[in-house]
């Protein structure tokens, strides 16, 4: 269960710490996100007045089908929103390999192949998004059948529901879609380079999540999924609480010279790794 007030306040830090590009991003994402949602609002009441409160699950599912038409075009907009995300998800990748002191690498634009399963991850994920939105909507509708409101109050009900999440919880999928792009991107980029390990990377300043603050420093092999159940930091194949303002990260690993990986653990530490022993 998301806590509103933490999520807010994990937002602020966000909008706090996050660079320029980031924050322009997400404020041009989140008015894109505004311009479809004030859209579907309008239609979502009309219809409604049109046809009454849904006393039905599948009543209430063709009263939102404003929403449901719209899974695509939030897609859309959520790729076009958060491809320069995607391009520093790949720079970080190839800038950490560098520092780690490999050589003879340089990032470049996805390739087709990159883009294409990019934009898969970034559709699946908007799909989950609309989803949840769509259950939140059918809820209000729900409710409002059993507290017997009129279409009036029912209409309302649903009002306050599109005005709240234009006032916040957009801002907070906007950022959360950005983060997951960047992610997802780092993740295919280290795929694309052969990385044989990553490591999670917790952003810790004391408002972490106490469970990322477990992960920090968590390594695993690239395609495998960390103790929390996710590829990467942002994975929103996960539990909303996991990704949801998440400011964590995935960084490749290069094994130091003379030490191997344990090799009965799929997820461990540097500590937990063994020394190659000579003339091995």
């Amino acid at each position: 269960m998301i806590d509103l007030a933490t999520e807010l306040l994990r937002a602020h830090i966000c909008l706090k710490q996050e660079p320029a590009w980031q924050r322009d991003a997400v404020k041009e994402l989140t008015g894109r996100y505004r311009g479809l949602f004030d859209r579907i609002g309008r239609e979502t009441i009309t219809r409604l007045k049109a046809v009454g409160v849904p006393g039905t699950d599948l009543q209430r599912q063709v009263l939102v089908m404003a929403l449901v038409d719209a899974i695509d075009e939030f897609g859309e907009i959520s790729f076009d929103g958060t491809w320069e995300a995607a391009r520093h998800g790949g720079q970080r990748v190839v800038g950490d390999l560098r520092g780690q002191g490999v050589r003879g690498i340089s990032w470049h634009e996805p390739s087709p192949d990159v883009e294409a399963a990019l934009r898969n991850r970034i559709f699946q994920a908007s799909e989950r998004t609309m989803n949840r939105i769509v259950g939140d909507v059918k809820g209000v509708l729900l409710d409002s059948h059993q507290q017997g409101f009129g279409i009036d109050k029912t209409a309302t009900a649903l009002g306050d529901k599109f005005e709240d999440m234009k006032r916040y919880e957009l801002e907070r999928i906007a950022r959360t879609e950005i983060h997951e792009a960047d992610g997802a991107a780092a993740d295919l980029q280290m795929k694309e380079l052969g990385v044989e390990y990553e490591q999670w990377i917790t952003a810790l300043d004391g408002r972490e999540r106490e469970s990322h603050a477990e992960l920090h420093g968590e390594i695993i092999r690239v395609g495998d999924t960390f103790s929390n159940g996710l590829e990467y930091p942002g994975d929103m194949s996960g539990e909303p609480e996991d990704y949801i303002n998440c400011r964590c990260r995935a960084r490749p690993y290069i094994l130091p010279r003379g030490k191997r990986a344990p090799g009965n653990m799929r997820r461990f530490r540097e500590e937990d790794l063994l020394t190659v022993e000579k003339g091995t």
